[in-house]
Parts: structure tokens; C-alpha cells; sequence
């Protein structure tokens, strides 16, 4: 795993959490080791979210970063990685 560019291994919930902040790109996502499940994966997307209110206009009410767990069997697809 070391040689994908995204994975950043053992860090926390948080620690993702920040990075992916900072980065500020719809979309954002990075890899980490699971730190309740042993051999699992996490895959944390940094999402912004955007509401309609009742008038018909648009706000954002993100960010919003989520995490799921996955093998690596289940890890395709595109947005942006945040490399290390």
C-alpha cells in the first residue's frame, strides 16, 4: 500500500479529517488504515454540501468529510487523491 500515492497509513479519524480540509477540493480523498478494524481501509471524502432553501435560492452547507470502510477490492474510481 505504501506505493499508493493517497494511502497515509495509520493516521486518525482526525488527523484525515484536517488534511483533507486544508485542502479545500470537492472531492478530496485520501486512504488510512482503519482504527477499529485490523486489515481494513478507510476511504475519507471531503464532500461540500449545498441546500435549496424554500425560496428557490442555494447555500452551502458543508464541508462534510466521510469515511467508509473498504477492502481493497472495493477501491476504484476518481476524484481527487491527496497525496502525501
Amino acid at each position: 500500500m505504501d506505493a499508493v500515492a493517497v494511502y497515509h497509513g495509520k493516521i486518525s479519524r482526525e488527523t484525515g479529517e484536517k488534511l483533507l480540509l486544508a485542502t479545500g477540493l470537492d472531492g478530496s480523498y485520501l486512504l488510512r488504515d482503519s482504527e477499529s478494524v485490523p486489515g481494513v481501509y478507510c476511504l475519507c471524502v471531503l464532500i461540500y454540501l449545498c441546500c435549496q432553501k424554500d425560496s428557490g435560492s442555494w447555500f452551502q452547507a458543508g464541508p462534510l468529510v466521510e469515511a467508509s470502510k473498504l477492502s481493497l477490492q472495493e477501491l476504484e474510481g476518481g476524484g481527487v487523491g491527496f497525496q502525501k
